[in-house]
Protein backbone atom coordinates (compact mmCIF):
# COMPACT_ATOMS: atom_id res chain seq x y z
CA UNK A 1 0.00 0.00 0.00
CA UNK A 2 1.20 3.65 -0.93
CA UNK A 3 1.78 6.27 1.38
CA UNK A 4 -1.24 7.83 -0.26
CA UNK A 5 -3.41 5.17 0.63
CA UNK A 6 -2.24 4.79 4.23
CA UNK A 7 -2.87 8.15 4.93
CA UNK A 8 -6.95 7.59 3.64
CA UNK A 9 -7.29 4.50 4.91
CA UNK A 10 -10.30 3.46 7.60
CA UNK A 11 -8.30 2.61 11.15
CA UNK A 12 -8.61 -0.84 11.75
CA UNK A 13 -9.16 0.47 16.16
CA UNK A 14 -9.00 3.10 18.06
CA UNK A 15 -6.35 2.69 20.85
CA UNK A 16 -7.52 5.52 23.22
CA UNK A 17 -9.05 8.32 23.28
CA UNK A 18 -8.23 11.92 25.57
CA UNK A 19 -9.48 15.32 25.70
CA UNK A 20 -11.45 16.65 23.21
CA UNK A 21 -10.05 20.14 21.81
CA UNK A 22 -12.31 22.25 19.18
CA UNK A 23 -14.09 19.08 18.22
CA UNK A 24 -10.96 17.28 17.90
CA UNK A 25 -9.77 14.08 19.62
CA UNK A 26 -6.19 13.22 20.34
CA UNK A 27 -5.89 9.86 20.38
CA UNK A 28 -3.86 6.70 18.41
CA UNK A 29 -4.79 4.86 15.63
CA UNK A 30 -3.95 1.30 14.19
CA UNK A 31 -4.38 0.82 10.89
CA UNK A 32 -4.91 -2.88 9.19
CA UNK A 33 -1.58 -2.86 7.14
CA UNK A 34 0.34 -1.93 10.25
CA UNK A 35 1.14 1.52 10.07
CA UNK A 36 0.01 3.63 13.29
CA UNK A 37 -0.62 6.85 13.73
CA UNK A 38 -0.93 9.57 17.50
CA UNK A 39 -1.78 12.48 17.61
CA UNK A 40 -5.32 14.67 16.69
CA UNK A 41 -8.37 12.87 15.00
CA UNK A 42 -11.66 13.93 13.61
CA UNK A 43 -14.11 11.60 12.15
CA UNK A 44 -11.49 8.52 12.71
CA UNK A 45 -8.83 9.70 10.56
CA UNK A 46 -5.95 11.88 11.53
CA UNK A 47 -7.00 15.65 11.44
CA UNK A 48 -4.11 18.53 12.60
CA UNK A 49 -0.98 17.87 14.52
CA UNK A 50 0.18 14.35 14.65
CA UNK A 51 2.90 11.21 13.65
CA UNK A 52 2.31 8.75 11.39
CA UNK A 53 4.89 5.51 11.50
CA UNK A 54 4.26 3.28 8.09
CA UNK A 55 4.46 0.22 8.43
CA UNK A 56 8.34 0.33 6.16
CA UNK A 57 9.73 2.46 8.31
CA UNK A 58 9.15 5.71 7.33
CA UNK A 59 7.87 8.50 9.82
CA UNK A 60 6.19 11.57 9.23
CA UNK A 61 5.62 14.04 11.99
CA UNK A 62 3.48 17.28 10.99
CA UNK A 63 -0.24 18.40 10.16
CA UNK A 64 -2.59 16.43 8.67
CA UNK A 65 -6.32 16.99 6.71
CA UNK A 66 -8.77 14.74 6.78
CA UNK A 67 -6.44 11.80 6.39
CA UNK A 68 -3.46 13.20 4.09
CA UNK A 69 -0.56 15.07 4.74
CA UNK A 70 -0.91 18.31 4.60
CA UNK A 71 0.46 21.58 5.95
CA UNK A 72 3.94 21.60 7.39
CA UNK A 73 5.48 18.51 8.18
CA UNK A 74 9.14 16.16 8.20
CA UNK A 75 9.33 13.23 6.62
CA UNK A 76 12.25 10.85 7.90
CA UNK A 77 13.06 7.94 4.99
CA UNK A 78 14.08 4.31 5.84
CA UNK A 79 17.42 4.99 3.82
CA UNK A 80 18.05 8.35 5.65
CA UNK A 81 16.64 10.98 3.27
CA UNK A 82 14.75 13.27 5.14
CA UNK A 83 11.97 16.35 3.84
CA UNK A 84 10.94 18.82 5.86
CA UNK A 85 8.23 21.67 4.50
CA UNK A 86 5.10 22.50 2.67
CA UNK A 87 2.90 19.63 2.19
CA UNK A 88 -0.23 20.59 -0.33
CA UNK A 89 -3.43 18.48 -1.14
CA UNK A 90 -2.97 17.65 -4.82
CA UNK A 91 -5.57 15.93 -7.12
CA UNK A 92 -5.72 11.82 -8.12
CA UNK A 93 -3.42 9.67 -7.13
CA UNK A 94 -0.87 11.98 -5.64
CA UNK A 95 -3.53 13.94 -3.45
CA UNK A 96 -2.02 14.84 -0.28
CA UNK A 97 1.29 12.18 -1.00
CA UNK A 98 3.84 14.24 -2.15
CA UNK A 99 5.70 17.79 -0.93
CA UNK A 100 4.18 20.29 -3.25
CA UNK A 101 4.45 23.95 -5.17
CA UNK A 102 1.42 24.42 -6.28
CA UNK A 103 1.84 26.61 -9.62
CA UNK A 104 0.74 30.61 -9.31
CA UNK A 105 1.55 30.22 -5.52
CA UNK A 106 5.42 30.09 -5.03
CA UNK A 107 7.16 32.03 -3.12
CA UNK A 108 4.45 31.71 -0.71
CA UNK A 109 5.83 29.82 2.06
CA UNK A 110 3.78 26.54 1.68
CA UNK A 111 5.63 25.82 -1.69
CA UNK A 112 8.75 25.96 0.15
CA UNK A 113 11.05 22.53 1.65
CA UNK A 114 14.12 21.48 2.57
CA UNK A 115 15.19 17.98 1.25
CA UNK A 116 18.52 16.77 2.97
CA UNK A 117 19.94 13.54 0.93
CA UNK A 118 21.73 10.63 3.48
CA UNK A 119 24.75 11.68 1.35
CA UNK A 120 24.71 14.74 2.44
CA UNK A 121 23.97 16.58 -0.18
CA UNK A 122 20.91 19.25 0.09
CA UNK A 123 18.48 20.72 -1.66
CA UNK A 124 16.10 24.08 -0.18
CA UNK A 125 13.46 26.24 -2.60
CA UNK A 126 10.03 25.52 -4.47
CA UNK A 127 9.03 22.10 -4.82
CA UNK A 128 6.43 20.09 -7.49
CA UNK A 129 4.45 16.83 -7.26
CA UNK A 130 1.24 16.46 -8.85
CA UNK A 131 -0.74 14.31 -11.75
CA UNK A 132 2.16 15.36 -14.04
CA UNK A 133 4.94 14.47 -12.13
CA UNK A 134 5.55 10.70 -11.29
CA UNK A 135 8.10 12.32 -7.68
CA UNK A 136 8.19 15.29 -6.17
CA UNK A 137 10.88 17.32 -7.77
CA UNK A 138 12.73 20.63 -7.38
CA UNK A 139 10.85 23.34 -9.50
CA UNK A 140 11.29 27.16 -9.19
CA UNK A 141 14.19 28.84 -7.47
CA UNK A 142 16.05 26.95 -5.18
CA UNK A 143 19.72 26.27 -3.40
CA UNK A 144 21.37 22.75 -4.23
CA UNK A 145 24.33 21.98 -2.06
CA UNK A 146 26.43 18.90 -3.17
CA UNK A 147 28.10 16.50 -1.27
CA UNK A 148 31.36 17.69 -2.73
CA UNK A 149 30.85 21.03 -1.34
CA UNK A 150 30.02 22.21 -5.12
CA UNK A 151 26.28 25.06 -4.64
CA UNK A 152 24.00 25.94 -7.54
CA UNK A 153 21.80 28.39 -6.69
CA UNK A 154 19.40 29.12 -9.76
CA UNK A 155 16.20 28.10 -11.55
CA UNK A 156 15.21 24.23 -11.33
CA UNK A 157 12.35 22.90 -13.95
CA UNK A 158 11.27 19.04 -13.31
CA UNK A 159 14.12 18.12 -11.01
CA UNK A 160 16.57 19.73 -13.41
CA UNK A 161 18.87 22.97 -12.94
CA UNK A 162 17.20 24.76 -15.93
CA UNK A 163 17.07 28.42 -16.57
CA UNK A 164 19.23 31.12 -15.27
CA UNK A 165 21.63 29.86 -12.41
CA UNK A 166 24.98 29.87 -10.52
CA UNK A 167 27.16 26.98 -9.78
CA UNK A 168 30.59 27.09 -8.14
CA UNK A 169 32.10 23.79 -8.66
CA UNK A 170 34.07 22.09 -5.78
CA UNK A 171 37.19 22.80 -7.82
CA UNK A 172 36.71 26.47 -7.50
CA UNK A 173 35.22 26.92 -11.21
CA UNK A 174 32.16 29.05 -11.30
CA UNK A 175 29.97 29.23 -14.12
CA UNK A 176 27.08 31.86 -14.44
CA UNK A 177 24.48 31.72 -16.93
CA UNK A 178 21.60 29.68 -18.69
CA UNK A 179 21.10 25.58 -17.72
CA UNK A 180 18.83 23.00 -19.45
CA UNK A 181 18.98 19.97 -18.32
CA UNK A 182 21.27 19.70 -15.70
CA UNK A 183 24.15 21.10 -17.90
CA UNK A 184 25.24 24.59 -18.72
CA UNK A 185 23.20 25.16 -22.11
CA UNK A 186 22.93 28.76 -24.03
CA UNK A 187 24.20 32.30 -23.31
CA UNK A 188 27.00 32.00 -19.99
CA UNK A 189 30.31 32.62 -18.16
CA UNK A 190 32.58 30.52 -16.89
CA UNK A 191 35.36 31.87 -14.94
CA UNK A 192 38.08 29.32 -14.06
CA UNK A 193 40.24 28.60 -10.91
CA UNK A 194 43.45 29.22 -13.21
CA UNK A 195 41.87 32.86 -14.29
CA UNK A 196 40.71 31.61 -17.80
CA UNK A 197 37.90 33.18 -18.56
CA UNK A 198 35.32 31.98 -20.68
CA UNK A 199 31.67 33.98 -21.83
CA UNK A 200 29.28 32.78 -24.98
CA UNK A 201 26.98 29.94 -26.06
CA UNK A 202 27.09 26.77 -24.32
CA UNK A 203 25.65 23.42 -25.38
CA UNK A 204 26.26 19.65 -23.40
CA UNK A 205 28.24 21.41 -20.85
CA UNK A 206 30.94 22.88 -23.15
CA UNK A 207 31.68 26.17 -25.43
CA UNK A 208 29.51 25.42 -28.95
CA UNK A 209 28.95 28.40 -31.19
CA UNK A 210 29.72 31.76 -30.81
CA UNK A 211 31.95 32.79 -27.71
CA UNK A 212 35.47 34.71 -26.27
CA UNK A 213 38.09 32.68 -24.39
CA UNK A 214 40.41 34.89 -22.57
CA UNK A 215 43.43 33.29 -20.81
CA UNK A 216 45.51 34.13 -17.78
CA UNK A 217 48.11 35.26 -19.43
CA UNK A 218 46.61 37.56 -21.68
CA UNK A 219 45.37 35.43 -25.06
CA UNK A 220 42.76 36.01 -26.50
CA UNK A 221 40.12 33.56 -28.46
CA UNK A 222 37.39 35.24 -29.94
CA UNK A 223 35.16 32.95 -32.93
CA UNK A 224 33.31 29.61 -33.43
CA UNK A 225 33.32 26.97 -31.10
CA UNK A 226 32.04 23.15 -31.32
CA UNK A 227 32.34 20.97 -28.62
CA UNK A 228 34.24 22.37 -26.83
CA UNK A 229 36.90 23.17 -29.39
CA UNK A 230 37.91 26.33 -31.78
CA UNK A 231 35.86 25.38 -34.73
CA UNK A 232 35.11 27.88 -37.91
CA UNK A 233 36.40 30.98 -38.25
CA UNK A 234 38.27 33.05 -35.48
CA UNK A 235 40.42 35.89 -34.15
CA UNK A 236 43.30 35.06 -31.63
CA UNK A 237 45.42 37.53 -30.44
CA UNK A 238 48.48 37.71 -27.56
CA UNK A 239 49.63 40.81 -25.47
CA UNK A 240 52.79 40.78 -28.09
CA UNK A 241 50.93 42.07 -30.81
CA UNK A 242 50.77 38.72 -32.84
CA UNK A 243 47.34 38.17 -34.43
CA UNK A 244 45.92 34.91 -36.58
CA UNK A 245 42.99 35.59 -38.23
CA UNK A 246 41.64 32.34 -40.12
CA UNK A 247 39.48 29.11 -40.06
CA UNK A 248 39.99 26.81 -36.92
CA UNK A 249 39.16 23.03 -37.13
CA UNK A 250 39.22 21.40 -33.64
CA UNK A 251 41.44 23.80 -32.34
CA UNK A 252 44.25 23.29 -35.49
CA UNK A 253 44.77 26.53 -37.66
CA UNK A 254 43.54 25.19 -40.96
CA UNK A 255 43.72 28.46 -43.21
CA UNK A 256 44.73 32.13 -42.32
CA UNK A 257 45.02 35.33 -43.52
CA UNK A 258 48.29 35.98 -45.12
CA UNK A 259 50.36 39.19 -44.87
CA UNK A 260 49.25 40.44 -48.34
CA UNK A 261 46.50 42.00 -49.45
CA UNK A 262 44.59 42.96 -52.56
CA UNK A 263 42.27 46.06 -53.35
CA UNK A 264 39.11 45.67 -55.20
CA UNK A 265 36.02 48.35 -56.08
CA UNK A 266 33.45 47.72 -54.44
CA UNK A 267 31.35 47.14 -58.05
CA UNK A 268 33.89 44.12 -58.43
CA UNK A 269 33.39 41.98 -55.35
CA UNK A 270 30.38 39.92 -54.44
CA UNK A 271 30.23 36.97 -51.95
CA UNK A 272 29.89 33.70 -53.47
CA UNK A 273 28.16 32.19 -50.66
CA UNK A 274 25.51 34.62 -49.79
CA UNK A 275 25.59 36.54 -52.78
CA UNK A 276 25.54 40.00 -51.00
CA UNK A 277 27.59 42.66 -51.51
CA UNK A 278 28.07 43.89 -47.84
CA UNK A 279 31.25 46.13 -47.38
CA UNK A 280 31.24 46.95 -43.86
CA UNK A 281 32.76 43.50 -42.81
CA UNK A 282 35.95 41.18 -43.43
CA UNK A 283 36.55 39.91 -47.26
CA UNK A 284 39.21 37.23 -48.36
CA UNK A 285 39.74 35.54 -51.83
CA UNK A 286 40.86 32.01 -51.62
CA UNK A 287 43.83 31.34 -53.82
CA UNK A 288 42.58 28.18 -55.34
CA UNK A 289 39.54 29.74 -57.39
CA UNK A 290 40.55 33.44 -56.72
CA UNK A 291 36.92 33.85 -55.55
CA UNK A 292 36.02 36.02 -52.93
CA UNK A 293 33.74 35.59 -50.18
CA UNK A 294 33.21 37.64 -46.86
CA UNK A 295 35.33 35.79 -44.29
CA UNK A 296 32.75 35.06 -41.49
CA UNK A 297 30.96 33.11 -44.64
CA UNK A 298 33.64 31.06 -45.40
CA UNK A 299 34.38 30.18 -41.96
CA UNK A 300 30.62 29.28 -41.41
CA UNK A 301 31.22 27.20 -44.58
CA UNK A 302 34.01 25.70 -43.22
CA UNK A 303 32.68 24.99 -39.97
CA UNK A 304 29.52 23.08 -41.66
CA UNK A 305 30.92 21.44 -44.92
CA UNK A 306 31.83 17.85 -44.38
CA UNK A 307 35.03 17.76 -46.37
CA UNK A 308 36.22 21.59 -45.42
CA UNK A 309 36.97 21.97 -49.00
CA UNK A 310 36.14 24.99 -51.56
CA UNK A 311 32.56 25.73 -52.12
CA UNK A 312 33.11 26.88 -55.71
CA UNK A 313 36.26 24.58 -57.24
CA UNK A 314 36.04 22.07 -54.23
CA UNK A 315 39.62 22.56 -53.89
CA UNK A 316 41.46 22.03 -50.16
CA UNK A 317 41.46 25.60 -48.62
CA UNK A 318 44.83 26.40 -48.25
CA UNK A 319 45.41 30.11 -47.98
CA UNK A 320 43.24 33.48 -47.61
CA UNK A 321 44.25 36.63 -49.20
CA UNK A 322 42.96 39.76 -47.26
CA UNK A 323 40.37 42.43 -50.04
CA UNK A 324 40.45 45.56 -49.20
CA UNK A 325 37.11 47.75 -50.54
CA UNK A 326 38.11 50.67 -52.62
CA UNK A 327 36.32 53.84 -51.01
CA UNK A 328 34.39 55.59 -53.58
Amino acid sequence: MSNAQQDNAQPKKKRKKTNKNNNKIIGSLTFADGGNYEGECKGGLPNGQGTYTYSDGNKYVGEFKDGYRYGQGRMTYVDGDVYEGAWYEGAGRWKGDEPQWKKGTWPWANGQGTWTWANGTTYEGAWTGSEDHEDHEPHGQGTWTCADGSIYVGEFKDGYRYGQGRMTYAGGDVYEGAWKDDEPHGQGRMTYVGGDVYEGAWKGDEPHGQGTWTCADGDVYDGKWKDGKKHGYGIQSEPDGYEYKGIWHRNRKVAGLGFGAIKKNKADVTCAICLDTEEDTEWCRLECCRQTFHLCCIGEWHNCSENKDCPCCREPIEMLTRVIINKE
